[in-house]
């Protein structure tokens, strides 16, 4: 009978060592979906907490100020502004130019940055926005004194707030490309005012991938003044306030959430950076590179996230709502809109 020498402690040998490996691998295997999964919950949360919050912001100042928070629009590069009556057939573009009051780009954020314990930023900011010397004309460049470009304003434009930023997002971080795909550096935001379900197209609104009769009769309001959602860079023209949302505030689309990657126009201070569109199916993701979402800007300026399976929003009553990414089209677009009178309801 042998035995062990006194003193002497037994070692694994190499086979037990390879399966204590492997059932270590099997486990980490096991667990590592889990603890993913509770991280995204994580990252989640987080994301509808920073929907609230916003949604909150503009309750608040639409509680001080009578209306919504609008964005201005800028400058064309033709030194005026130029417009569209609502309606189907559009009639020729009308200009609609003021001097600075109505080009400065300033976007809809910009009006609630107070109320998101931003007060010092805005007040930064505020100068940069005087209407005497605001013309925009797409330029953001430090360099550049007009508009966006301006020394107040641009001091600010890379200022990441977290409150707009969402942590499953890796491309929601300051960016080149997202000022009408300038090389200039700026925040973005994940998350946008609803425009309603207006058509995009490449020029002016008259074409594009979802303006097809797949979705029945979509408006066409890119460059007018009747876009029947809650935010849009004309809205200064006629502010909105909560008692003309006939459809009702917990029936009404107000913000949702979006992925700088897919949308460059995304700038988080700039009013064609802070608004998308309902048209196009919930969750859209474009194919190809960033140079294909370029060429293609007209239909990828919708919602979309990167939880799995769809995307939050905030109804006009200021509650967050997941919304699945397989919602009935129709119903997605009716929900879009402040007084189309569409018979719906959260529980279609």
């Amino acid at each position: 009978m042998s035995r062990n020498p006194a003193g002497r402690v037994r070692g694994f040998t190499l086979v037990e060592l390879l399966v204590v490996i492997a059932i270590i691998g099997v486990l980490v295997a096991l667990l590592l979906p889990a603890v993913q999964a509770a991280r995204e919950a994580a990252r989640r949360m987080s994301c509808a907490n920073n929907v609230k919050n916003v949604a909150l912001a503009i309750h608040n100042f639409h509680d001080s100020q009578k209306h919504l928070p609008f964005g201005i629009n800028y400058n064309t590069n033709f030194g005026r502004e130029i417009y569209r009556n609502p309606g189907g057939d559009v009639p020729a573009a009308v200009s609609k130019y003021v001097a600075g009051k109505n080009t400065n780009g300033k976007g809809w954020i910009v009006d609630v940055l107070p109320q998101l314990e931003q007060q010092a930023m805005y007040d930064g900011m505020k100068p940069g926005f005087d209407p005497s010397n605001a013309d925009n004309r797409f330029v953001v460049t430090a360099t550049n004194g007009r508009g966006m470009g301006r020394p107040e304003i641009r001091q600010f434009m890379e200022r990441q707030l977290p409150v707009l930023t969402c942590p499953s997002d890796p491309s929601a971080a300051p960016r080149e490309g997202n000022f009408h795909w300038e090389p200039a550096l700026t925040a973005v935001t994940s998350y946008k005012g609803v425009a309603g379900d207006t058509a995009l197209g490449n020029v002016f609104g008259a074409g594009g991938l979802w303006s097809n009769p797949q979705w029945g009769s979509i408006p066409d309001c890119f460059e007018t003044l009747g876009c029947n959602g809650l935010f849009w860079k004309m809205s200064y023209y006629d502010p909105i306030e909560f008692k003309r949302i006939s459809d009702g505030l917990s029936n009404t689309l107000m913000i949702g959430e979006s992925v700088a990657d897919q949308d460059l126009h995304s700038a988080a201070y700039f009013s064609d950076g802070d608004w998308a569109v309902c048209n196009m199916q919930l969750n859209y993701f474009q194919p190809g590179d960033l140079s294909d979402i370029r060429t293609n800007w007209y239909d990828v300026r919708g919602f979309r996230s990167l939880h799995p399976g769809g995307v939050h929003f905030a109804m006009a009553d200021s509650s967050v709502q997941f919304f699945n990414e397989g919602i009935d089209h129709n119903v997605y677009r009716a929900l879009s809109t402040k007084d189309g009178g569409e018979v719906v309801s959260l529980d279609n």
